[in-house]
């Protein structure tokens, strides 16, 4: 049953006070049984202990657990709720309750633990068929769970002032609505001719949140990376194809353990590699520029999204445009869509030139897909 091909230190991945207080509760509430696994007896009640999912694939979710690393598959009455709703299905970051039955091939997912922040999208495939659900009924989708940063990867170029500014708004509402706190990364830094022109360039969609620069090239910014990522922290990475997420990875671990591939030159970009969802552990390492030490935590690789629809985002919207939601206390309808709603505070302010009509133009219509969804 034990995944010997994967080697977690359990230690290392998170674990809390928190998490061990929800397991304890679940296991009384759902009435599982004995989690110490010290009797033999054929009529034992289930051997239990905590896990988290590192990776999701093949349809088979590995965790981690402090016993070993194992392949699961889902409890039967979780199975029949996943196949109706599909924000019941396992993702990379979720705490469970493992059961490691005798004779049996797999572990068992018993029961998840409560999510306490997680990376959602609408489903890419948009209509859900197979009798997952209702006919033209849009879902939503966990892309990871239970994260406490999220770093919004962009990558520079030999252009300055690249930055798809659309893409890293929409980036950003997901990464608010999250419940995580968003860091803006630009990557290939080594690249551009200014990179200090970029960092103020995205600083007009980027809603206050730190900017690192950061080059796998030169190394710049991979320190600063690392300190965020600190025991007990667990990451993760959004951003296109291409943009230089492995290769970071990679950097942050100090050895090449994330597949990547050259760039094309026509645009700087890298291609898709990463395939799979998967948790990493950033062992620590001396802090070269100060005392101490950086890292410790772990950060979860994701596959470039190409789909990023939103999925019940109104939180997430209102902080990544707050100029906006500043604006709109001066409106004179409580639910003034901002559009051609007379006496609007909002469009007064564009009027002004206090918000910028391009960003302005661009949240309407993430407004508008989202009350679409």
């Amino acid at each position: 049953m034990t995944e010997t091909a994967y080697n977690y230190d359990f230690s290392n991945l998170g674990y809390s006070g928190r998490v061990q207080a929800d397991y304890e509760r679940l296991v009384k509430e759902l009435d599982l049984g004995s989690d110490d696994g010290s009797s033999d007896s054929s009529d034992a009640k289930l051997i239990l202990e905590p896990a988290r999912i590192v990776k999701v694939d093949r349809g088979f979710p590995l965790v981690a657990a402090q016993s070993g690393s194992y392949r699961t598959e889902l409890s039967s009455s979780l199975a029949k709720i996943a196949r109706k709703d599909a924000l019941s299905r396992p993702a990379v970051g979720d705490w469970i309750i493992l059961s490691r039955p005798k004779n049996h091939e797999f572990g068992i997912v018993e029961a998840f633990l409560p999510r306490y922040s997680s990376l959602k999208r609408r489903d890419p495939l948009e209509r859900k068929s197979a009798g997952f659900a209702p006919a033209q009924q849009a879902v939503g989708q966990i892309v990871v769970s239970n994260i406490d940063l999220i770093f919004v990867v962009q990558a520079l170029s030999s252009t300055s002032c690249s930055v798809n500014l659309a893409r890293l708004e929409r980036e950003l509402v997901l990464a608010f609505e999250s419940g995580a706190k968003p860091v803006v990364i630009l990557t290939k830094a080594d690249l551009c001719p200014d990179p200090e022109a970029s960092i103020r360039f995205v600083s007009q969609s980027s809603a206050g949140i730190p900017i690192i620069l950061e080059s796998a090239v030169t190394g710049l910014g991979v320190t600063e990376i690392r300190r965020l990522i600190e025991p007990g922290v667990t990451a993760s990475l959004l951003g296109a194809s291409g943009v230089g997420k492995s290769t970071l990875i990679n950097r942050l671990l100090g050895h090449e353990r994330q597949q990547t591939k050259a760039v094309r030159e026509s645009d700087d970009r890298g291609r898709h590699v990463t395939v799979a969802r998967e948790l990493i552990e950033l062992p620590l390492k001396d802090d070269p520029e100060g005392e101490g030490s950086t890292g410790g935590g772990v950060i979860i690789d994701t596959p470039g999204m190409r789909s990023l629809a939103l999925w019940q985002a109104d939180e997430g919207i209102s902080l990544a445009f707050p100029e906006i939601a500043e604006a709109a206390h001066s409106c004179r309808f409580a639910d003034c869509a901002h559009n051609n709603e007379p006496k609007c505070g909002v469009k007064a302010a564009v009027k002004l030139g206090d918000i910028d009509e391009a960003r302005y133009l661009r949240y309407l219509n993430l407004v508008k897909e989202l009350a679409e969804a």
